[in-house]
């Protein structure tokens, strides 16, 4: 599996069918008694002697370009890593016997880390620790809900790396960066952000996913790209809209995915650490018919929309069930006084009373010194802490990773400060979906989703559309 192991074993997958599938190399090293091994397939990792420093850089980062190993470390230095507004991320610095580990701001590197005397152990997946020591709590916490929240795993002993931290070997964690900014761009900035991001790769090596969802096409109006893709039936709904927002792609390609094999079996269970179907299959296959198209995939970039749910259509304030449809057809419910919790225990409703208090203490921790509305607080809570951060990340940032180089356009500090702090009152009503795609090809405007929503939908429409094709849906 792609990322670092510092003092944790990656054994088990060395001689695995998966290795070979991803095109993934093996580095070892060492930093004093500790030993180091990555997976990589990017050419700008780099392990180098910096003034008496080790660096290990195993990723990408992005100021307002992208910078290499030489220039991180200038920036851990000069205590400048907050001015890192995107990546995917995760590095050592050493000198003499201390070891700091750094990884990107929205924590897309997702590695987990264990200390022990004197000494730190760090991985991508918690499969590589020996003698993990269940907590049961948490494993049923996970049980109930499907994902855990916080930097919680449930093992009583490994935490996941925080979002934008230093840790340190001694023990010590400190976060680098702040998300949120005092006064952000407006949301009609946000198209020029992800293309700027987008365009610091190479044409020739640009991925552009198609789906019938608002998120990657928001990604595909911004630049142009040499690839774009569907995958499933012809007459899937994805397929179907995708490839009919292929103005920006030069190629195009849909497949149908195949059943998953032994190796993808194996490898969606090391990589996450418990039974979970279809993930690097996906991804496989995806490679797969890429490698038809490009004798350059495992170098290819892919374009995801990781957090773009939440940020452009509020969906992390859904609550479910039969009141949870009452408020999607009438949204100026949302402007009753609900409080974060109660929306949060809605949304959570399957955890027992003891996980349910655990939840809303692990919200509270993380919220407390935000200057945000409630409704603002949930979304940053979800996207980085909950379902998001602990969940969705699975896919398109942590599988598709075994594959390709992943950017993430919604996960850059100006776009995720930009739609932040709007007002979800206006969002979940699709009130703010006209400045946000202000200048986009009529292409991507002019198609209408699964739900019936185009995003040049008159605002006061778009609940009634949205309900209405869900019923069709049902009956159909």
């Amino acid at each position: 599996m792609k990322g670092v192991y510092l003092n944790t074993k990656c054994d088990s997958i060395i001689d695995s069918g998966m290795i070979e599938c991803t095109s993934l190399r093996l580095q070892e090293f060492s930093i004093g008694e500790s030993s180091v091994r990555y997976f990589s397939h990017q050419n700008k990792d780099c392990c180098a002697f910096l003034d008496a420093h080790v660096v290990l850089f195993h990723g990408w980062a992005f100021t307002d370009k992208l910078i290499d190993a030489n220039e991180f470390y200038t920036l851990y230095k000069n205590n400048e890593l907050g001015t890192i507004n995107a990546g995917n991320f995760i590095a050592i610095i050493s000198h003499d016997n201390n070891i700091d580990i750094i990884n990107d701001p929205f924590g897309l590197s997702t590695h987990y880390y264990r200390f022990t005397e004197n000494s730190i152990e760090i991985a991508p997946t918690t499969s590589a620790f020996d003698n993990k020591i269940l907590d049961e709590q948490l494993a049923r916490f996970e049980n109930q809900q499907g994902h855990l929240v916080g930097n919680y795993t449930r093992f009583k002993d490994i935490k996941r790396l925080p979002p934008g931290s230093v840790v340190n070997h001694t023990g010590k964690v400190k976060v680098y960066t702040s998300l949120i900014a005092e006064s952000p761009q407006p949301i009609s900035y946000v198209r020029k952000e992800m293309g700027h991001l987008i365009e610091s790769y190479p044409y020739k090596l640009r991925v552009a996913p198609l789906t019938g969802g608002f998120d990657s096409r928001l990604i595909a109006s911004t630049s142009t790209f040499s690839y774009g893709y569907t995958y499933g039936a012809p007459t899937n709904i994805d397929t179907l809209i995708g490839k009919q927002i292929t103005s920006t792609t030069a190629c195009y390609f849909q497949f149908e995915l195949d059943a998953e094999n032994k190796v993808d079996i194996e490898a969606d269970k090391y990589i996450f650490d418990a039974n979970v179907s279809n993930a690097f299959t996906i991804y496989r296959q995806i490679s797969n018919a890429l490698a038809e198209q490009s004798k350059e995939v495992s170098t290819c970039t892919v374009y995801d929309g990781y957090l773009g749910d939440g940020l452009q259509r509020a969906s992390y304030l859904k609550l479910g069930g039969v009141l949870g449809g009452l408020f999607l057809l009438f949204p100026i419910l949302y402007r009753l006084p609900l409080s974060a919790k109660y929306i949060l225990k809605r949304r959570y409703r399957h955890l027992d009373a003891i996980n349910t208090e655990f939840l809303i203490n692990e919200f509270a921790k993380v919220t407390s010194q935000l200057n945000l509305t409630p409704y603002q607080n949930i979304i940053y809570f979800e996207s980085l802490y909950g379902r998001g951060g602990r969940y969705i990340i699975n896919g398109g940032n942590i599988a598709a990773g075994q594959f390709f180089t992943v950017v993430s356009p919604f996960a850059h500090k100006n776009v995720f400060n930009a739609l932040l702090k709007q007002d979800f009152k206006d969002v979940v009503s699709y009130k703010n979906m006209s400045n946000l795609w202000s200048g986009a090809s009529s292409a991507f405007t002019n198609l209408a989703t699964e739900s019936g929503i185009k995003p040049n939908t008159p605002y006061l429409l778009a609940p009634f559309l949205r309900v209405f094709n869900s019923i069709k849906q049902k009956i159909s």
